[in-house]
């Protein structure tokens, strides 16, 4: 498994200024990293770390108020010291973001829709009983034969 590119890598950092020195730490630690051009939240990937009350990197990161892995209090799910301290980790995904938090397992899988979309009784092609045609329809065409042999239903008690 190759990681996604960190376009980051790309477009914001050059000869002194590395992720490594700009990124460990919050938007205030290295803040003459991004005078210029990007900020800490277009370049880092730990930028979303520090998006809540009381998050920063004094209060989460400091390893030797709180030890090796910094305050055990900020970290859970992806927010762990290696990725929003150290910056070790690429940044989440959007979708990431969008489904934190929620059980996925619960979403409408693709061959769920896939077999709704065949037999589904809201807006299965299949549901109606009968093979759907237009008024122009043309008898004995390979679409017409396509459809036939696509409609398992209708073949299964001669076919077992």
């Amino acid at each position: 498994f190759e990681p996604p590119l960190d376009i980051s890598n790309v477009v914001c950092w050059g000869g002194d200024w590395t992720k490594e020195r700009c990124c460990q730490g919050d938007a205030t630690t290295q803040a003459e990293c991004f005078k210029d051009s990007f900020s800490y939240a277009e370049c880092c990937p730990n930028a979303d770390c520090w998006d809540g009350p009381g998050l920063s990197y004094a209060a989460c990161c400091d390893i030797e108020r709180f030890g090796p892995e910094g305050n055990q209090h900020c970290w859970g799910g992806v927010y762990t010291y290696e990725h929003c301290c150290l910056a070790k980790r690429p940044g989440q995904s959007w979708v990431d973001v969008l489904t934190a938090g929620w059980d996925t397992s619960e979403f409408y899988s693709m061959d769920e829709f896939y077999t709704d979309a065949q037999y589904g009784d809201d807006f299965g092609y299949y549901s109606t009983g009968r093979v759907l045609q237009g008024k122009e329809a043309k008898q004995n065409t390979a679409q017409q034969f396509a459809h036939f042999t696509t409609y398992p239903m209708a073949l299964s008690p001669h076919f077992g």
